[in-house]
């Protein structure tokens, strides 16, 4: 009897060893479950944390790009805003020059009327100093044949005189008296006739003078 308590004693602690045993196994188990499943939830947290960090690197790289696009496009707006800058003054310039021209020009045609004014203002003064020398050759020439004509009438009296004289002395020589008085009143006449000429004569020199 003793020895089946003992036998017994025995097969229950070794049963109460095993379900000891049974129940660390399974404590081993759950504790090694709980182990992975928490291994898992930080893995499954490391992933989402490094997917979190990705897509924050990626919108940041986006956001760099857009602000690099942004530079960009103000970098070409400035090169655009330049350009057109550039080309306004070029117009403006290209109209100062062409204005400058065209004032150049006015004032050498200007220049070039005044000098045609006064190269026609010196062939009137030039004709007209020839049409004086004209006239004063022309009045030169009235003079002097006047004073030809004068001088041969008075030298055709003075020979009639001297005719008259001479037949008047002859005929007085000759005891001719009507004919010496007929003389002397020829040469007489002869004389006035000449004085009156020469005195004609003297006037018209002296209005032509005066004209």
């Amino acid at each position: 009897m003793q020895q089946q308590q003992q036998q017994h004693s025995q097969q229950q602690q070794q049963q109460h060893s095993k379900q000891q045993q049974q129940q660390q196994h399974s404590k081993q188990q759950q504790q090694q479950q709980h182990s992975k499943q928490q291994q898992r939830q930080q893995h499954s947290m490391q992933q989402q944390q490094q997917q979190h960090s990705q897509q924050q690197q990626q919108q940041q790289h986006s956001k760099q790009q857009q602000q690099h696009s942004q530079q960009h496009s103000q970098q070409q707006q400035q090169q655009q805003q330049h350009s057109q800058q550039q080309q306004q003054q070029h117009i403006f310039l290209s109209v100062q020059q062409q204005q400058q021209q065209q004032q150049q020009q006015q004032q050498q045609q200007q220049q070039q009327q005044q000098q045609q004014q006064q190269q026609q203002q010196q062939q009137q003064q030039q004709q007209q100093q020839q049409q004086q020398q004209q006239q004063q050759q022309q009045q030169q020439q009235q003079q002097q044949q006047q004073q030809q004509k004068g001088r041969q009438l008075t030298c055709l009296l003075q020979q009639q005189m001297q005719q008259y004289l001479t037949k008047a002395a002859a005929a007085a020589q000759g005891g001719q008296l009507l004919h010496a008085a007929a003389a002397a009143a020829a040469a007489a006449a002869a004389a006035a006739a000449a004085e009156s000429h020469s005195s004609t004569y003297k006037q018209q020199l002296l209005q032509q003078q005066k004209c």
